[in-house]
Order: structure tokens, then C-alpha cells, then sequence
């Protein structure tokens, strides 16, 4: 059964934490309410929580018991950057042991987009990333679920479920057909991509390896970046202090076909209005539509659209 995703239009008040705090202290989970910030160093049954600096937001959280009885912590986190929604982060762990056997389940069974395993005899570590479709209130979206499973002996589980929004990594208005291993395959910017992706959860995988050792080390995602390391356009263009929204749309135009234009008004801190266009009868064509959209609802005190060239 999917998880349901928890993206969507909730503003959250990010209050920092004064210090690293267990989320389920005595094996229950802390006071916490939705929108509460999440804190570098906060640790989940003594696990460290991956942020890699980023704004996540605690949504809801609690405690369940396995068949054999142990006592299982379970968050919901989301992050967001300027306002836009990123990422979903599901954190499944076992706060305490109980006959100190081991897990059954075949986590890396099945088909899936990418399958990494690095099962050791009785213990499972696994990675896969498969693309989501998810039934919202109001519209359908397509999300990148990456699936760690990381179980041991003693009892001991540590599973993260990350689930990204290929439109935040400039791959707007995709459908889980667009992910498929053969739709991959024959599209070489989208195989890149997965492959800088597969590359990037492979790290988060040896990390949540380590993570699971009974010392319960707390520095293991120090060299892992943010997600956002993964739009390519984030990095370049951080000095110019372009919205969110065009840095996904630069790099949503360079995999488009044919003609294509990408026009901007960059009026502000993180305030950018910009319309793209592509498939043009000639670059003409695509260059006058691209400002022509731009153009559409354009604040007055904003200057007049122009086109953007990628350096």
C-alpha cells in the first residue's frame, strides 16, 4: 500500500530547535504539533535523523507494536525551500528490543526502477526507487519514492522512505510512465538524472548501514548534501537569487525538445516570474511565446519579460 504523501499547501513557521533532542524519549513520542521544526542532531531510538541542513518539519508521529511486540517509532517530516514543497521524509524505527531475533521480509523483491542490496546472512539493507503515483484532494502527482530498509539482529530496524518531487529537480508535469526503466533508458538527460540519484541514495543507504551498529554513531550523514544538490541549477545560480520555481523551470527547459525559450523578470530576493515554451515552429517562434507567457499576469512593478539564455 502507498503511503500517502503529505505534500500539498501547508505553511509552517520554522522555530529552531535550542538543542538536539530524542523524539521518543521513555518510547513514547515527545510533544510535538504539526509544523514543529526538526533539529540537526535530533535522533529517533538513538538513530541520528538525516537534514543535511534543511528546513524539515515535523507532521505527525507515534508509536505502534510489532507482532513480537516491539515498540515501533514512526515521524512523517517535510521540507520545504521558499515556501515550495520538496520532499517527504517517512522514518520507521524500533525503539527498543524485544526477543532479539531478526526481521523477515524480502524488501528488494519485485520489479522496481533501481534495486540495490547489500544484505548481510540474516540482516537486510536495501535501496529502491520506484515512481509513485499519489491521489490528491484537488489533482494527481508523480513522486520519486526512494525505500531504505535497513534490519538486524536484536530487534533492530531502521527504515527511511524519502519521497521527492520530480518537478522541485526540473522535471515538471512527469507521470510514473515518464519513470519507467525503458522511458529511462531512452531519454538520456532523465537516465542521468537517475543515475546522479541512485548515486546520491546509495550514500544515504551506507549511512543508515552504519546507523543500525549498536553504538548508534550520530555523525554518519555528515557528507551527505541536500537534496537539492540533485538540481543543478540551485548551486550555479545562488548568487542571483532567482526564485525556486525558475531554477526548476531553467532546468526543465533544457530537456524539452525541439525550438524552445525560457523568459524571466527576476523583480526581487527569490521573486521571479517566468513562462517557457518549446516544440516552436522555428526559435522565433518559441522565443515570442516563451515572453508571451511570461508576460501572462505579470505584476506591474515588475520589469518587462526577457529571455534567458543559460550560461
Amino acid at each position: 500500500m502507498f503511503k500517502k504523501l503529505v505534500f500539498g499547501t501547508l505553511m509552517f513557521g520554522l522555530v529552531a530547535a535550542s538543542q538536539a533532542e530524542e523524539l521518543f524519549p521513555d518510547a513514547k513520542l515527545k510533544p510535538m504539533k504539526s509544523g514543529d521544526a526538526v533539529s540537526p542532531g535530533d535522533t529517533v531510538g538513538g538513530y541520528p535523523i538525516y537534514t543535511a541542513g534543511a528546513k524539515w518539519t515535523f507532521i505527525r508521529g507515534g508509536v505502534t507494536t510489532s507482532s513480537r511486540g516491539t515498540p515501533l517509532g514512526n515521524v512523517v517530516l517535510t521540507y520545504d525551500e521558499n515556501a515550495t514543497p520538496i520532499a517527504v521524509q517517512y522514518i520507521d524505527v524500533a525503539i527498543a528490543t524485544n526477543d532479539g531475533g531478526y526481521w523477515n521480509g524480502a524488501p528488494c523483491g519485485g520489479d522496481h526502477l533501481v534495486m540495490i542490496n547489500k544484505a548481510r546472512g540474516k540482516e537486510d539493507h536495501c535501496l529502491t526507487i520506484d515512481a509513485l503515483p499519489i491521489q490528491m484532494a484537488t489533482s494527481n502527482l508523480t513522486v520519486l519514492n526512494i525505500k531504505i530498509t535497513n534490519t538486524a539482529s536484536a530487534s533492530r530496524m531502521y527504515n527511511v522512505t524519502l519521497q521527492f518531487r520530480p518537478d522541485a529537480f526540473g522535471w515538471r508535469g512527469s507521470n510514473a510512465g515518464d519513470w519507467a526503466k525503458e522511458a529511462v533508458d531512452a531519454q538520456p538527460m532523465r537516465k542521468e538524472f537517475i543515475t546522479k540519484l541512485t548515486a546520491w541514495s546509495e550514500k544515504l543507504l551506507d549511512a543508515n548501514i552504519r546507523a543500525i551498529d549498536y553504538s548508534k554513531p550520530q555523525d554518519i550523514y555528515e557528507n551527505i548534501p541536500s537534496p537539492m544538490s540533485l538540481l543543478p541549477t540551485y548551486e550555479k545560480y545562488a548568487q542571483k537569487k532567482y526564485s525556486l520555481g525558475f531554477l526548476t523551470m531553467i532546468e526543465d527547459t533544457r530537456h524539452r525538445p525541439g525550438f524552445k525559450a525560457l523568459a524571466y523578470s527576476h523583480y526581487g530576493d527569490y521573486k521571479t516570474r517566468s513562462g517557457n515554451y518549446w516544440s516552436g515552429e522555428s526559435q522565433d517562434d518559441a522565443n515570442k511565446k516563451a515572453i508571451a507567457k511570461c508576460e501572462e499576469n505579470r505584476p506591474t512593478s515588475a520589469p518587462m519579460c526577457t529571455l534567458f539564455k543559460d550560461e
